[in-house]
């Protein structure tokens, strides 16, 4: 007796109610000897682990009565039923009514979260996940696959530090491939103008020093000060002189980067269009 509770409770989530059971088919099984009520134990979708030549898992897709005898067809995990079939566990939990909570619970697989549900730990999607009501996340939320939102998503804290992580860690993988400038800027930095910026990209502000000398200030930061610098200016109908333009190099880092601008006699000079474009790892 004793024996026999301990072997129970080894794998407590299979039950063997003892029924005699002989194989049918591949796919299907006979027991026999049942009454209607235990006829109810073998219910379509309740998990089995069949004990064969080998242990088998299935899941019940229908059970048939005649007389005495009940005839359960199985979907079974991997492999088939054989001669050697000699006793059928059911899985405690029913498919209906079950003792798991319903609605604040994600399925193993597939499926919907319909309930409102609180995450406290690190919540990972790498498939689809759908959430149809009120979600709170305590912790970190990543998504690798497709997460919809048809309820309110709320963050237990500020999400700037981790979008702009996730920010960065996208443009490095997209855009630091030497596929396009990682900052570029054209300014005006005649002396009528106050180095106003006319367009850019990943340009914060833009310093004017003094006569032709300008700060580009960078807004996001590149790996190291080795970027590439193009330089690019232009004068007006009524300037005779051209202009050329030049970073300094002992005043360049990973957060800006100096030039100035001078004409061909040496000097310097500024000009209404300064332009800059920097490739580099950011």
């Amino acid at each position: 007796m004793m024996s026999a509770i301990r072997t129970q409770w080894e794998d407590a989530q299979w039950f063997d109610y003892g029924h005699s059971v002989s194989q049918i088919s591949s796919t299907k099984f006979s027991v026999s000897s049942l009454t209607s009520t235990a006829v109810a134990i073998y219910s379509v979708n309740r998990r089995l682990k069949l004990i064969d030549s080998s242990t088998l898992y299935a899941g019940i897709t229908e059970a048939s009565v005649s007389g005495s005898t009940t005839n359960i067809t199985v979907s079974l995990s991997s492999g088939a039923l054989s001669s050697s079939l000699a006793s059928a566990y059911v899985g405690i939990l029913t498919p209906d009514n079950v003792a798991i909570p319903s609605g604040t619970y994600l399925p193993l697989a597939g499926g919907t979260l319909t309930g409102a549900v609180q995450f406290q730990d690190t919540v990972t999607v790498s498939g689809t996940a759908v959430f149809q009501n009120v979600v709170n996340f305590l912790d970190d939320l990543s998504i690798s696959g497709t997460a919809i939102f048809q309820g309110t998503p709320t963050l237990g804290a500020d999400p700037t530090d981790s979008l702009q992580a996730a920010t960065k860690q996208y443009v490095d993988a997209n855009s630091g491939s030497g596929e396009g400038a990682q900052a570029w800027v054209d300014f005006d930095g005649s002396t009528s103008g106050t180095a106003a910026v006319n367009d850019s990209l990943n340009i914060s502000t833009i310093t004017r020093n003094g006569n032709a000398n300008y700060t580009i200030n960078f807004d996001n930061t590149f790996a190291n000060a080795n970027y590439c610098a193009v330089w690019g200016s232009s004068k007006t109908s009524a300037q005779s002189d051209a202009r050329i333009i030049s970073g300094v190099s002992d005043d360049r880092s990973t957060t800006s980067i100096r030039v100035i601008t001078q004409p061909r006699t040496g000097g310097a000079i500024d000009s209404d269009h300064i332009g800059g474009a920097f490739f580099g790892e950011v």
